[in-house]
């Protein structure tokens, strides 16, 4: 046996002093409040299966609002899920294998979530000028988006609290919320490209879910390994 292959097998964590661990509360807090803040401040979008001129006009009328919702909850929140993806795989005492996943995961979840920045900003800018299909296709695009990262976060959420449960990191509510939001968030991403009352409620309950275990989570972790 290499001492190379011992390094392979030993698990990664970080130090008290590493600052992307020191951030974990802070990102956490932003995570969450970006998200409240664009839900109370932002419009209420039309249903996936709205006509292509109730989209378009939702796009005309509420254009700031859009813009506004959008960098929070997806610009803003997008920039803490990076550094919460970082620090998780930084703090808990992870293989290797599992820290390059809570990376892959977190970071591409993130990646989205800018893409919808950028789709929005289009779509209002266009609104005016465009055809009504353009609006209806962007929409289109940001809801699919929301599908694809709500099913990397689902990845994301349990590989960090089967991390932090073998580390003894999280609390029991935690480590059950954390299980729990594989199947909300898989069946709540439906929800935007299905028209389903359902699924939108199902969407509803993951969303309270994964700030309450994005808060929690990033707290504990957080103060566990800078205490």
């Amino acid at each position: 046996m290499t001492a190379d292959s011992v390094r392979t097998r030993t698990p990664s964590t970080g130090t008290p002093a590493d600052p992307l661990v020191r951030s974990l509360p802070v990102a956490g807090g932003v995570y969450v409040l970006a998200w409240v803040l664009g839900l109370l401040l932002g419009p209420s979008a039309p249903e996936p299966t709205a006509p292509p001129a109730d989209i378009r006009a939702f796009y005309v009328d509420q254009a700031s609002g859009v813009v506004l919702q959008s960098l929070l909850v997806h610009g803003v929140a997008g920039i803490a899920l990076v550094l919460l993806a970082l620090g998780f795989a930084r703090a808990l005492p992870t293989w290797p294998v599992e820290a390059r996943w809570i990376r892959i995961t977190g970071l591409a979840a993130a990646a989205v979530s800018l893409i919808q920045v950028a789709l929005a900003l289009i779509a209002v800018a266009v609104a005016d000028s465009a055809a009504p299909s353009t609006s209806k296709a962007l929409f289109a695009a940001v809801n699919y988006a929301d599908t694809v990262k709500l099913i990397l976060l689902a990845s994301f959420a349990i590989t960090v609290t089967w991390a932090g449960t073998r580390a003894g990191a999280l609390p029991a509510w935690l480590r059950v919320l954390g299980y729990l939001l594989v199947p909300l968030l898989v069946l709540g991403g439906m929800a935007f490209v299905i028209d389903s009352s359902v699924l939108y409620a199902i969407l509803v309950m993951s969303l309270f879910a994964l700030l309450a275990w994005a808060a929690g989570a990033s707290w504990t972790i957080g103060r566990r390994r800078t205490a």
